[in-house]
């Protein structure tokens, strides 16, 4: 007897991956850029097209480049910086819940949270998993930190002023009021009393302006991976590096930041 099996199907490349060959590049790639700039999928790029996405994926690769030396010397300088004594200052005055301008829970998480993702380019969902990665990025502040173990909202200040002290200058006030914004607190603070109110009383960018700045829906709950996609979309364009305005790059940073803030609670 003799068997008929079917025959596994040919694999027909579609023009996504026709164009993603052409370019050097992935179709996944090929397709956000179809996406960005309104282009049917289904349709080949022109050579217009194609030589504006090689401009893109250069505009990225120098970005990324850009990103990844910043991170390796800001990490560089925390290591150098965090030591046993500066990370005993830190707590030795860092200021109790009650002390001086009110600061959220949600608002400690995302000084921890978002300092974290800005030097090793990773999204923790929650503190749980930032504490380890902290401590392994600044081992000699460890035994500090042991007296926050059970104080989730100090040891989240704690962390999130361990790294950056990259960017903070001279010893940590013992004032509370002055502690928050020497440690750059104040861009966190206010958050709790609604994102409009927060926002105008905290001074920095509201969430509608921050979405309409991204290119993000108005209204509706944002997946942080799609901030930091829009994000990404539009610095690729604007990085100093390539000749953008670093002013607007900054606010889009700053965007970014806002919006990643209304996604921690």
């Amino acid at each position: 007897m003799v068997f008929d099996f079917p025959r596994r199907p040919t694999f027909e490349p579609d023009a996504n991956d026709l164009d993603a060959k052409a370019c050097g590049t992935t179709a996944g790639k090929v397709a956000s850029f179809k996406r960005r700039h309104w282009l049917a999928r289904g349709d080949r790029l022109s050579a217009a097209a194609r030589a504006l996405l090689l401009q893109e994926l250069e505009a990225d690769r120098v970005y990324r480049k850009g990103e990844q030396l910043a991170q390796a010397q800001a990490l560089a300088l925390i290591a150098e910086r965090a030591t046993p004594e500066a990370a005993a200052a830190v707590a030795a005055v860092l200021p109790g819940m009650g002390l001086g301008p009110y600061v959220a829970r949600s608002e400690a998480a995302a000084y921890l949270l978002n300092r974290v993702e800005a030097l090793i380019g990773k999204r923790y969902k929650g503190t749980a998993g930032a504490y380890p990665k902290a401590a392994a990025l600044a081992p000699a502040a460890a035994t500090a930190a042991e007296a926050f173990k059970g104080d989730s909202w100090r040891r989240c200040l704690f962390w999130g002023v361990i790294l950056r002290l990259d960017q903070l200058q001279g010893p940590p006030p013992a004032d509370p009021e002055a502690f928050y914004s020497w440690c750059q607190l104040q861009a966190y603070q206010g958050h709790h009393t609604g994102p409009s109110l927060g926002d105008l009383l905290a001074g920095r960018m509201q969430e509608d302006a921050a979405r309409a700045l991204l290119e993000l829906p108005a209204t509706g709950p944002l997946d942080p991976g799609a901030i930091r996609t829009a994000y990404r979309a539009q610095a690729r364009h604007h990085h100093p590096d390539v000749g953008g305005d670093r002013h607007r790059f900054e606010q889009l940073a700053a965007a970014r930041d806002r919006l990643m803030l209304v996604e921690v609670s």
